[in-house]
């Protein structure tokens, strides 16, 4: 009443919503010329979003209780991506398709549904990337994406997930050798020619044949 500063030891209590609604002591504090803090570290059982709080100081024989003003706060989450396929499995460059599959969680391990996501393949050897759509949403938390490698490069591919939400920090993960697209050794006929220089073959002639292979995986061809 006097704008004075109340005695010390006076206990200050604070109260946050968990649920936009909804409130629950969140810490106390013993006040030292008048003021009263708390470190507010939200745990599992508050909701991401916007929360309302207030505080107020215990009655005593010297005073009358009062709430403070309702104030807002901001809870923000954390997405976690987790890639679940593919997961270091072979396939044949242009003849089958590849499924990326992923979930989505918080640091609470709840499965959220994002606002947005994108999976992108990229080559090890050559850096291109290779962007999947349209992206599938399977259920709460879940999407996947199928992708034709018809036009894609071969050998090692990482695969890279992006997502966000609001009142979420966003997530990039990458798996590393997440698939393999292997070839075909593919042979086409250069030349072939005898070593006598005629052009229809007859008996004691020797002919050389030499092909073109071509193998993209850069394996060993025998």
């Amino acid at each position: 009443d006097k704008s004075d500063y109340i005695s010390a030891n006076d206990l200050g209590q604070f109260w946050v919503t968990y649920d936009g609604v909804n409130y629950k002591k969140a810490g106390q504090d013993n006040t030292s010329l008048g003021k009263a803090s708390i470190n507010f570290a939200p745990d599992c059982s508050y909701g991401v979003g916007l929360q309302k709080w207030f505080a107020y100081i215990d009655e005593d024989s010297c005073y009358f209780f009062t709430n403070s003003s309702l104030f807002n706060l901001t809870i923000k989450g954390s997405l976690i991506n987790t890639i679940i396929e593919p997961d270091g499995e072979e396939f044949y460059l242009g003849e089958e398709n590849v499924t990326i599959r992923v979930n989505v969680t918080d640091e609470c391990l709840n499965l959220v549904d994002v606002d947005y996501i994108n999976f992108t393949s990229i080559n090890q050897d050559n850096g291109k990337e290779y962007y999947c759509s349209p992206i599938e949403s399977e259920s709460t938390g879940y999407y996947n994406c199928t992708f034709n490698t018809s036009s894609m490069f071969p050998r090692w591919y990482d695969v890279k997930v992006y997502s966000n939400k609001t009142y979420y920090n966003s997530d990039t993960e990458t798996k590393t050798n997440a698939f393999w697209l292997e070839t075909k050794p593919s042979i086409s006929i250069v030349t072939a020619y005898s070593e006598q220089g005629t052009s229809i073959g007859g008996w004691g002639e020797t002919w050389t044949f030499k092909v073109n292979v071509t193998d993209w995986d850069k394996d060993e061809v025998k």
